[in-house]
């Protein structure tokens, strides 16, 4: 698990919250997707797309000082897969 691939250190499922109530990636009302990635011991936490319509430039999530990271996308394209 702590190998290095495609720069980043996780690769496979993104954990969701603790208690599984909270989606890794959910589409809001409004159109735009939020990000939620359950990481207790992560003191950063970035995604990025890998080209497309999603951009390779990374975003960082914000902490919700209960051991998860995200972050709201507006004007997120439709149909991406993430």
């Amino acid at each position: 698990m702590d190998d290095l691939k495609n720069g980043a250190l996780y690769i496979g499922t993104i954990p969701s919250s603790m208690d599984n109530n909270r989606c890794s990636v959910a589409l809001e009302d409004d159109g735009s997707v939020t990000f939620y990635i359950y990481a207790p011991n992560a003191n950063k936490v970035e995604v990025a797309g890998m080209g497309g319509y999603f951009s390779s430039e990374r975003i960082q999530l914000k902490p919700d000082m209960q051991g998860g990271f995200l972050a709201n996308i507006k004007d997120f394209h439709w149909a991406m897969h993430y």
